[in-house]
């Protein structure tokens, strides 16, 4: 698949300050979470994961000022979507060490004038099927009798592992909480509970009116689940949200409508056929699978991977795909938010950013790599 769902709901929900802030708080240390000004809370650009892992891992990397004494640090987020509890991830706090580094490295490019390093909380949202085994503390990947020697790097990772957490204990935002309760669905043995409990959540938002991002919750949902849960899902958001935002097709048949619109625009033959296959490798995106897909336009695979192979050949117009559709419901948003944070950060994320900032000497809560 050309896109992980995970990553693209990962991305859009909290790459939204006011949900990240509601996912962090609830989950760092009390002493560390009050000791941050969350007003000054900012997404910043992030893409420390190496290539190889991308399909596994996300990360999202946020700036804040500490309460104490006004001083920038960050935070940083690793989404970890697998199936299983894998060996390699014993050395996960390798890797987060590696990451934090990069960031550090980054630092000193942008930041020359800085003369102290600024502190880093590492944290990992785990979501997988099976609990995660491993620490949390990187000396422990030493041996036993040298962990205390005073030359070792420690520090401590927060891990968020919903492996064995209730629905009714998520914590959060309203779409921190639906976001993460449809993450919970995707893994857990018993998934209805958490869609069950996300249904009135994707109630309030139709409320609020917010059709485009219930547009990227259900097209999740109907991308990572099966039936019959699939359709008793789409049965009960009918019944819980009246009108067209409780349709789940109908979220379906606007991408559908998209492909068409794109090939009339076009007016040609190459155009319709391009419209057609733009719809498809939306939903592709989107994570939806062939069964829904094939409802929805009436084309196979097999007919696809035909229809696709001859516009590339031209032999339907010799017009290749150059745009794609994709995944834009959930694009949109991270454009969105990214755009409003360039465009307008905090008064303070633009002091926090400032070329060449002196940092003060007094140190607030220690809570990152000391």
């Amino acid at each position: 698949m050309a896109a992980q769902p995970h990553d693209n709901l990962f991305r859009a929900v909290f790459g939204d300050p006011a949900e990240a802030a509601g996912l962090l708080r609830a989950h760092l240390p009390p002493a560390v979470a009050n000791g941050l000004q969350w007003s000054t809370l900012a997404v910043r650009d992030s893409a420390f994961v190496a290539p190889d892992l991308r399909a596994t891992e996300s990360d999202l990397l946020y700036s804040v000022r500490r309460r104490t004494d006004g001083a920038p640090a960050w935070l940083y987020v690793l989404l970890e979507h697998q199936s299983t509890v894998r060996r390699r991830d014993r050395w996960m706090r390798l890797r987060l060490l590696q990451y934090c580094c990069r960031i550090w490295e980054r630092d000193r490019r942008r930041y020359p004038a800085e003369t102290e390093l600024r502190p880093i909380v590492p944290m990992v949202f785990y979501l997988g099927s099976g609990r995660w085994r491993y620490a949390t503390e990187f000396s422990e990947l030493f041996p036993r009798a040298v962990r205390a020697w005073p030359w070792l790097p420690r520090f401590e990772h927060v891990l968020i592992d919903h492996s064995e957490t209730p629905p009714e204990a998520i914590r959060g935002t309203l779409k921190g909480r639906l976001a993460q309760l449809i993450m919970l669905a995707y893994r857990a043995a018993a998934a209805w509970p958490a869609l069950e409990r996300a249904l009135p959540l994707l109630a309030e938002l139709a409320r609020r009116g917010g059709r485009e991002q219930m547009r990227m919750f259900v097209l999740y949902v109907l991308a990572t689940q099966e039936e019959p849960l699939r359709g008793r899902f789409a049965e009960e958001m009918q019944r819980q949200i009246p009108g067209p935002e409780g349709e789940a097709m109908n979220y379906v048949e606007e991408i559908k409508q998209q492909g068409r619109q794109e090939g009339r625009q076009e007016g040609r033959q190459e155009g319709r056929q391009e419209g057609r296959l733009e719809t498809i490798e939306e939903f592709l995106r989107a994570g939806i699978g062939w069964p829904v897909i094939q409802s929805a336009t009436g084309i196979d695979e097999q007919t696809y991977r035909v229809l696709k192979r001859d516009s590339a050949n031209g032999t339907e117009g010799g017009v290749p795909l150059t745009s794609v559709l994709a995944g834009r419901h959930v694009t949109r948003l991270v454009a969105s938010t990214k755009r409003k944070t360039e465009m307008h950060p905090p008064r303070e994320q633009q002091v926090l950013d400032a070329p060449g900032r002196q940092e003060s000497t007094q140190r607030g809560p220690r809570a990152s790599i000391r």
